[in-house]
């Protein structure tokens, strides 16, 4: 997965959320501690669940290799 990064790091998801055109998605996953090793859980259904949209639940799958 990141072996030389800290998973649990907000940083870390932040700047995976930016790099990759998601930044607006930070508050919603900041406010319930979504870190790396959780986004890799994420199912369809969790992610319609945080409320997010057709096109960013594609690209996050897509970018999660699901």
């Amino acid at each position: 997965m990141y072996p030389h990064v800290d998973v649990n790091s907000q940083e870390n998801i932040d700047m995976f959320l930016t790099n990759n055109g998601l930044a607006h998605l930070i508050p919603v996953f900041s406010k319930e501690h979504i870190d790396m090793m959780v986004l890799h859980s994420l199912t369809e259904a969790d992610m319609t669940s945080l409320g997010l949209t057709f096109g960013d639940k594609r690209k996050l799958l897509i970018l999660l290799g699901k």
